[in-house]
């Protein structure tokens, strides 16, 4: 699951949750600072994390992130082929 905003706030709270249930989820924010902490909680909650920095309003930032494989992977699997 891709959850955005995940730095802080109601984005962090749904990916500590979802971390928790679901296991594994693909973090994403304009900013790096932030996510590594959530990762850190899920990965101790025996969940899986991956950080992603892009800027989801922007395709170029999505397209030269250092985890654009990863986020378009993700993106590749939600229902109806939603893509950017």
């Amino acid at each position: 699951m891709i959850v955005t905003d995940a730095s802080s706030g109601i984005g962090r709270a749904t990916a500590l949750e979802v971390g928790r249930a679901v296991g594994t989820v693909l973090l994403v924010a304009r900013t790096t600072k932030g996510l590594e902490d959530t990762a850190r909680e899920i990965e101790a909650a025996r969940g899986l994390a991956e950080v992603c920095r892009a800027d989801l309003s922007a395709e170029r930032s999505i397209d030269e992130s250092e985890s654009a494989s990863a986020l378009q992977r993700a993106v590749a699997q939600l229902p109806g082929g939603a893509y950017w």
